[in-house]
């Protein structure tokens, strides 16, 4: 019979740039208004699970909230997982220039229809509401064809 294998042990590493970052700036977590950072704080601290992630900061936010996988993979991926090698400057500042964000960006209250005018996650205000330069346009009637209207039953002959 061989020889049991002996158990490593296992020491404890030096914290990475990133998450020694994320702990100085954003360990508090704040209720209310939060900045990426606090997002990205909590992601590492649940273990990089984003269902306990996403559970994390609708606890923390004033109001309802919706927040989906897919917003929390984006933001981790324009940031954990882009910038590589934070020891250099450039990254480093635009890394922080992300974390130093508002949280709004992926946050979109519920609301009734009857509150605003129906809108999807896709769109932007600025197309629901266009600029006043662009409102005459829309307002003004479209121009009417002098063609009269083909009718699909009706086969055409073509010379």
């Amino acid at each position: 019979m061989p020889p049991k294998k002996k158990r490593k042990v296992v020491l404890p590493t030096k914290l990475g740039i990133a998450r020694q970052y994320l702990i100085e700036n954003f360990s508090p977590v704040p209720n209310g208004e939060l900045e990426n950072g606090h997002v990205l704080f909590l992601y590492i601290e649940n273990d990089r699970l984003s269902a306990r992630t996403i559970q994390a900061v609708t606890e923390k936010m004033s109001g309802p909230c919706t927040f989906l996988p897919h917003q929390l993979r984006a933001l981790v991926d324009i940031t954990l997982h882009k910038f590589k090698n934070l020891a250099r400057e450039a990254q480093m500042k635009s890394f922080n220039a992300i974390c130093h964000e508002t949280f709004s960006r992926f946050n979109r209250s519920i609301s009734s229809p009857a509150d605003s005018p129906s809108q999807s996650p896709g769109i932007s205000a600025a197309a629901v509401n266009p600029p006043k330069k662009y409102q005459a346009k829309l307002e003004e009637p479209l121009p009417s064809s002098s063609r009269e209207p083909v009718q699909p039953d009706v086969p055409v002959e073509r010379p």
